[in-house]
């Protein structure tokens, strides 16, 4: 058997068999885990919040000026 398959039932074992679950689309998970690596989680989620609010779409961020992404992260 391949390590990680040795690996995955020892996990499933120990803390039983998860479900994933889709929270947010792949680029908003990628954005929440980058916010989430230098504060708390409600900080974080409180950034991803009033980017979402401020722009609407990752596109648009991806468009506007650094200054008024980084404003985002103020607005609290």
């Amino acid at each position: 058997m391949p390590k990680i398959n040795q690996v995955l039932k020892l996990l499933v074992s120990a803390y039983g068999d998860r479900t994933w679950h889709m929270r947010l689309d792949p680029v908003g998970e990628l954005v929440q885990t980058i916010l989430s690596q230098n504060t708390s989680d409600v900080n974080s989620h409180r950034a991803y919040t009033s980017l979402i609010e401020l722009f609407h779409s990752w596109h648009a961020i991806a468009e506007a000026p650094p200054g008024q992404v980084a404003a985002a992260f103020q607005r609290d």
